[in-house]
């Protein structure tokens, strides 16, 4: 995903709302979808 393809979808949320990836042993990952879930911290 490129970034305007990224900046686009996120104009669909609040501009408050917490964002956060999956993370995985230092690796990277490309970006295959947004979804609002419930996280607990």
């Amino acid at each position: 995903m490129k970034a305007k393809e990224l900046i686009d979808l996120l104009k669909n949320f609040p501009p408050d709302q917490k964002v956060v990836i999956r993370g995985y042993e230092e690796g990277f990952n490309d970006i295959m979808e947004l979804r609002q879930i419930s996280i607990i911290h």
